[in-house]
C-alpha cells in the first residue's frame, strides 16, 4: 500500500466488510478464517460478512448443473473421519437459495425434499455411504469469486456484522 501511495486509513474508507467462508467444514479451518477475518476488520473498522460455505460451492457448481439441465445442487463437505454436511440449492437468477439446510450425516440420510439424485447435479466430497450410480463433481471448488459474490448479494440484502461477531 505503501508503493502506491495509498494510507491505511484511505484504504479502511473504500472498504464496507470483510466476507468469509463461514463453515461448515473442518472446524479448524473455520476458525482460522473467522479469526483472520475478524483481525482484518477490527484493523480496517469494517464489518463482517459470513458466507455459508455450501452456498459458495453450490454457485461455483452452478453452470455446471444449469448445463446439465437441473438448476439443482447437492453439496457434500467433508467435516471429519466419516461425516459429511450435506445441502441442497436452487439456482435462482444465477444465484444457489437453500432448498435443504447443511446437515451432518455419517450416512445416507432420507431427503423428502429429493425425489430422485438424478434430478440434481452433486458436488464435493464423495463419502464412502454415497450411492455408488449417483455421480459426484469433486473436481469443483469454492474461491474468492463466490465468497465476494454472495457477500454482495448479503450487503445488499442485510448488510454486515460487526467484527466482533465472526466468531
Amino acid at each position: 500500500t505503501v508503493e502506491a501511495g495509498l494510507k491505511t486509513r484511505e484504504l479502511a474508507s473504500r472498504r464496507q466488510a470483510v466476507a468469509f467462508g463461514c463453515g461448515p467444514g473442518s472446524f479448524t479451518g473455520v476458525r482460522l478464517a473467522a479469526a483472520a477475518t475478524q483481525a482484518i476488520a477490527f484493523a480496517a473498522g469494517v464489518g463482517v460478512v459470513p458466507v455459508i460455505s455450501s452456498r459458495a460451492l453450490a454457485l461455483a457448481a452452478g453452470s455446471k448443473s444449469v448445463a446439465k439441465g437441473t438448476g439443482r445442487i447437492i453439496t457434500l463437505i467433508r467435516s471429519r473421519k466419516d461425516l459429511y454436511y450435506l445441502a441442497a440449492y436452487a439456482m435462482r437468477d444465477g444465484i444457489p437459495e437453500v432448498v435443504l439446510a447443511d446437515r451432518l450425516c455419517e450416512r445416507m440420510p432420507i431427503l423428502l425434499e429429493i425425489e430422485k439424485l438424478d434430478d440434481w447435479f452433486v458436488a464435493g466430497s464423495r463419502p464412502d455411504w454415497w450411492p455408488s450410480d449417483a455421480q459426484v463433481d469433486e473436481t469443483i471448488n469454492q474461491s474468492a469469486d463466490e465468497i465476494c459474490t454472495l457477500a454482495l448479494v448479503s450487503l445488499q440484502t442485510s448488510g454486515a456484522l460487526d467484527a466482533a461477531e465472526a466468531l
